[in-house]
């Protein structure tokens, strides 16, 4: 922990020194103690000076997919299992990132991976798993097509003819 706190801390005097403007958030991995290692900080510009806020451990496995406070997060977080191996954990955060991407503009392409191990640390981007990304636009189709299922699994002559079907009436201004 003490090198990353030097760490950014050194980088935040870089920051000031080249007099950078801008928040930024940083994410430090490595490989200590026998288990993956993370951790956060950043620099957060609120008025005039811009505030540092220390590093701290990410402790959860799915806290550094996609921008942070994501919904893809929720997403990997309801699908994500301690029994999938690393193979099915790119394949389930490369979905979700690569969903999100097509929505929200702080996101872009291409998806970016690190996976941190006993062996070191292996970068790499989606135009490295060209399968990973064919059957990311195959499970979106699908998800549509299970929406547009023909069927009727909502009456709604049956919803307004009941209690909570009825609209409520609007208070009037007083």
């Amino acid at each position: 922990m003490k090198f990353v706190e030097w760490y950014a801390k050194y980088l935040f005097d870089l920051y000031k020194q080249d007099g950078l403007t801008e928040s930024m958030w940083f994410l430090m991995a490595g490989y200590a103690d026998g288990r993956p290692s993370l951790f956060r900080w950043s620099v957060e510009k609120t008025g005039y000076d811009p505030q540092f806020v220390p590093p701290h451990a990410i402790n959860g496995r799915h806290d550094v997919v996609g921008a942070s406070t994501h919904g893809a997060l929720y997403f990997v977080n309801r699908h994500n299992s301690v029994d999938m191996n690393i193979e099915q954990h790119i394949r389930l955060a490369h979905f979700a990132i690569y969903e999100a991407t097509t929505q929200d503009v702080r996101l872009g392409l291409p998806v970016e991976f690190a996976v941190i191990d006993r062996q070191g640390c292996l970068q790499f981007t989606q135009s490295d798993l060209p399968k990973i990304v064919s059957e990311s636009e195959a499970i979106a189709k699908s998800f549509g097509k299970r929406f547009a299922k023909p069927g009727p699994l909502i009456d709604l002559e049956v919803l307004r003819s009941s209690k909570r079907g009825q609209p409520s009436p609007l208070p009037s201004p007083e």
